[in-house]
């Protein structure tokens, strides 16, 4: 069987997001990965720090759009305003383990928006 190899950023992700999954605990990753666990802490560290500032870039750039898609499909300022921010408290949490690109994660974040809106109006209604 032929060697396969990846790059040490690609084996991060990947670490990163098996990590996410909760199916493993910090030794079995670790040791699935061939590294020490503070290393596998270490690249969580530094991947969290990393998301928050992704995410504040993300949340600048999105959440007047995310505002304004609530808007109209609610008509009331405070709660497009509310369920604004449900969205991308909502996003903070899967982000990471979701999303590629900005492009995807703005479309993202209005499927979020839509289904927001779709809890708050009960289980009949549907977003278009």
């Amino acid at each position: 069987m032929p060697w396969l190899e990846t790059a040490p950023v690609e084996q991060r992700e990947r670490f990163i997001r098996d990590h996410q999954l909760a199916v493993f605990t910090m030794a079995e990753l670790s040791a699935r990965y061939g590294i020490r666990r503070k290393t596998g802490y270490k690249w969580l560290a530094r991947a969290a720090a990393g998301d928050r500032e992704a995410f504040a870039r993300l949340y600048d750039d999105q959440v007047e759009g995310v505002y304004r898609y609530l808007l109209a499909w609610t008509g009331d300022r405070a709660e497009a305003a509310e369920l604004t921010g449900q969205v991308f408290r909502g996003a903070l949490a899967w982000l990471p383990a979701t999303v590629g690109g900005e492009g995807e994660a703005g479309a993202w974040l209005i499927a979020m928006a839509r289904d927001a809106v779709a809890q708050r109006r009960g289980s009949g209604w549907i977003a278009g």
